[in-house]
């Protein structure tokens, strides 16, 4: 029984994963071949579309950060005050292009006055991580060697495509590979190695780095400057190579619409781009 409209599976990667943990029919409408934007990417010279203010946020701070690193590269230096003004015309730029799908969250967003203060509120909140990121963890990265950042890589397990996107490798003084993924939320040092940092741990160790203990794979945390940092052994390589199987599997499964039911909730549905086509979301929005 074939699908309601073309639907290509995509590779396995821990954003396609995470929207299927948190909604099938999300992750089916975002995957259509025809689906022209989602939320936080950009189509052609299209600006990128948001739905929640701290999303925008997050996106302005890593563009900012990737045009460092980009500078770093090469030898070159980008000063706090040149990224200071960077981040406030990109962020505005997004804002001013976005009040459509803001006002689905903030009814007032349309008026001139709250765009003004969304505006300014923004700026401070992303002024805020940059200084972070210049002042407490960029130095911690001067004695770096530089292997790439931002750049979409892909591997195959059992035949199988899976997608990263790490936002930087390095090797250290100590000649680890470390993956970073720069972080606007808050971090929970208590917490295990998250699917991401598996994921990371797996694409370095078949592509870059065949001594599992030379790896690692830390968030850092732009709003206070901390680093959640991780370490694997082999058990770890066995249990992600085991999920990322479980779900391509779970993924073919389904053959209709009907096999990736939604999960409304109002926190979810509020900020899901594709709520005006699913009845359950639009549901949960008007009780």
């Amino acid at each position: 029984m074939g699908h309601e409209q073309p639907f290509e599976y995509p590779p396995w990667s821990y954003s396609a994963a995470t929207v299927f943990d948190s909604c099938p029919r999300r992750f089916y409408y975002r995957h259509l071949p025809t689906e022209a934007t989602t939320t936080g990417t950009k189509t052609g010279n299209q600006s990128p579309v948001f739905h929640s203010l701290g999303a925008l946020i997050g996106v302005v701070v890593h563009e900012c950060i990737a045009q460092k690193i980009d500078r770093w590269r090469i030898g070159e230096s980008l000063s706090y005050q040149a990224a200071e003004t960077m981040t406030s015309k990109k962020l505005e730029e997004y804002i001013l292009a976005n009040t459509e799908s803001l006002a689905q969250i903030d009814t007032k967003t349309h008026e001139e006055k709250a765009v003004a203060e969304v505006i300014e509120r923004g700026k401070s909140v992303a002024h805020s991580h940059l200084d972070c990121f210049y002042r407490i963890i960029w130095p911690q990265f001067t004695a770096h060697q530089y292997l790439l950042h931002e750049a979409y890589r892909s591997f195959k397990i059992d035949g199988s495509p899976v997608a990263v996107r790490p936002d930087l490798c390095t090797r250290d003084s100590e000649e680890n590979f470390v993956v970073t993924d720069w972080k606007t939320s808050d971090s929970d040092p208590l917490s295990a190695p998250s699917l991401q940092q598996l994921v990371y741990a797996l694409w370095a160790y078949e592509e870059y780095e065949p001594e599992i203990e030379r790896i690692i794979v830390q968030l850092v945390h732009t709003k206070n400057g901390e680093f959640d940092c991780s370490r694997f052994g082999p058990e770890d390589l066995v249990a992600i190579r085991e999920r990322i199987q479980s779900d391509r599997q779970e993924w073919r499964e389904a053959e209709t619409i009907a096999d990736y039911q939604p999960c409304p909730e109002l926190a979810k549905c509020s900020s899901c781009p594709y709520v005006t086509r699913c009845h359950a979301g639009q549901q949960v929005l008007t009780e």
